[in-house]
């Protein structure tokens, strides 16, 4: 089975992505799937976090993973994914001998608990105080919110296979952290505590204050809704996609928050997360605002 990349692979793009590997009832649609890379335009750090995300999981279930058409060395995208080591995690090789690591990037990470916290202290921490030109007192509630998530990654995926992301772009004064996994899903959480709704209803009510799919003793729960407040007290901006819903929590002029919600085009089997700062306007955390949970 072969599997188009999308010319532009950006959030828009990634349901119809997921729609055609994963079936219905959540498995792979094929138990050999050649992905082709050769329509491949433009990726960010979502479509990437996505194709990671993929690929792993496939591979968590014995799908035969090949690639096709990917030899652009002078291709952007390409040239993108090979400087973040995507090639060589899955062909053992690059594709151009000058690949490396850029500044404005932290690779894909493979979330597992106990790594993804130390990930976040050790990695995160320090690159997104040199991009934000803050102190680390001042990113506790941003690190907070990441872990959470991180830990319902956890909790909720079916197989280990979430993973996180985190991508600079300075041109647009723009700083994006990205998780995705492939789990029951927000709405299903919701769904089996407050009963019955559609899939972006359950992903709007899941925001709501004092709204919590806490299901084990050691997620907090606290969740979505700390989340958006956090972004959106720094003029930013939380993107959420789940099975077939989406909603988009915006700030407005006024600082204040700005919900658009819909139905996706195709179904994303599990949780997608987008977190985004405009590094003018990042304000953070005042010493006294510190905020530590413990898991």
């Amino acid at each position: 089975m072969v599997i188009d990349l999308p010319q532009n692979f950006q959030m828009n793009a990634i349901n119809r992505f997921t729609t055609q590997v994963v079936r219905r009832d959540g498995k792979p649609s094929s138990g050999e799937m050649t992905f082709n890379f050769g329509k491949l335009g433009f990726i960010d750090g979502s479509g990437y976090t996505v194709l990671s995300n993929t690929i792993g999981w496939l591979l968590s279930y014995g799908v035969k993973v090949q690639f096709i058409n990917y030899n652009r060395p002078e291709n952007h995208a390409i040239q993108y994914l090979d400087d973040c080591g995507f090639f060589e995690k899955y062909i053992n090789r690059k594709i151009r001998s000058a690949a490396s690591r850029r500044g404005t990037t932290l690779p894909c990470t493979h979330v597992e608990q106990e790594y993804g916290f130390t990930w976040v202290e050790h990695q995160l921490s320090p690159w997104l105080c040199r991009t934000l030109w803050v102190r680390p007192s001042q990113i506790s509630s941003i690190k907070a919110c990441v872990k959470e998530v991180i830990n319902n990654i956890a909790d909720h995926s079916t197989v280990d296979t979430g993973f996180v992301h985190a991508q600079h772009y300075p041109n647009a004064h723009n700083l994006k952290i990205t998780m995705s996994d492939f789990g029951a899903g927000i709405p299903s959480t919701i769904r089996a505590r407050y009963g019955a709704m559609s899939d972006f209803e359950a992903i709007e009510e899941a925001v709501k204050d004092g709204v919590t799919a806490k299901s084990r003793p050691n997620n907090m729960g606290a969740g979505l809704s700390y989340l958006v407040d956090t972004v959106i007290a720094n003029r930013g901006s939380v993107h959420i996609q789940s099975l077939s819903g989406n909603l988009a929590c915006l700030c407005d002029t006024r600082g204040r928050l700005k919900q658009q919600r819909g139905r996706a085009t195709g179904v994303y089997p599990g949780t997608l997360i987008e977190i985004g700062l405009d590094t003018r306007l990042f304000v953070g955390d005042d010493d006294d605002e510190r905020i530590d949970f413990e898991w």
